[in-house]
């Protein structure tokens, strides 16, 4: 008995249609995204900001040969009116006139002619008939009639400048005194507030001053001696003393000296 073997290819397994739509499906997908993203990158581009300025035009004149002139012949330049001047208007020249100051003419009164003469009335014929006049005479018919160079009621009074006094020393001052007692005591009240403050001395200045004739003209305390009586009592008693007026070159002349007090208590 024979046994026939025959060989043959296995059957092939058909392949799913599901999966080949699936993969097609994804592939497309894909490519629609990427198509996307690139499209999104160029529509996000930022566009460069465009300055904006004012927009000038310049127009060249155009050339003489291009109007078809002639070459080279430019534009003719533009006309100007010319501006007229102003008329001159002559003005007369006026030159101004010093003001004249009129000066008034004092009135004069019209006197009486007095003269020297007997006194008696006159008659004569005139020029035009018979009239009575005064006396004959010479004298004075329109004041001022003389002349008078002595002092008068209209002439002002002659200023006396006096002179400022001088400061001299306080003994030149002593020798000149001829009354006036030097020694000028305190009162009793400043005595006992002297006592109670226990000063046994107390020292004043006075400044002195005489006039032309020596006559004590001022008394100024300059160095107190702390007590206000005494210094009061110190300036009347020096306003009584009596002095020779000081003279230089034979001439009188004021002065001024300072006094010292000191007055010292006994004990």
């Amino acid at each position: 008995m024979t046994h026939t073997l025959s060989l043959s290819r296995p059957a092939a397994v058909p392949v799913r249609s599901g999966r080949r739509w699936l993969v097609g499906l994804s592939l497309a997908a894909h490519g629609a995204g990427l198509g996307a993203l690139l499209l999104l990158a160029m529509w996000r581009i930022d566009k460069l900001a465009i300055e904006r300025g004012p927009l000038t035009m310049m127009v060249a004149p155009p050339r003489g040969g291009d109007l078809g002139g002639p070459k080279g012949a430019g534009t003719p330049p533009p006309k100007v009116d010319k501006v007229k001047p102003a008329p001159k208007v002559a003005r007369d020249t006026v030159q101004p006139t010093p003001a004249v100051a009129h000066t008034p003419t004092p009135a004069v009164a019209t006197l009486p002619e007095v003269g020297a003469g007997d006194g008696s009335a006159g008659t004569g014929d005139g020029g035009g008939g018979p009239g009575v006049g005064p006396a004959t005479g010479t004298g004075c018919t329109i004041p001022p009639c003389g002349t008078d160079d002595g002092p008068g009621d209209g002439d002002p009074p002659e200023r006396v400048v006096e002179k400022a006094p001088q400061l001299v020393a306080p003994k030149v001052v002593e020798g000149l005194r001829i009354a006036g007692d030097p020694q000028i005591h305190p009162p009793d009240p400043v005595r006992i507030a002297m006592s109670r403050d226990g000063k046994q001395r107390v020292t004043g200045t006075v400044k002195l001053c005489l006039d032309a004739r020596g006559a004590v003209s001022s008394a100024t305390v300059l160095a107190s001696t702390g007590y206000p009586a005494y210094d009061g009592k110190l300036t009347s008693g020096v306003r009584t003393w009596r002095y020779r007026p000081y003279q230089i070159g034979g001439q009188a002349v004021p002065v001024c000296a300072t006094v010292t007090f000191v007055y010292g208590m006994r004990r």
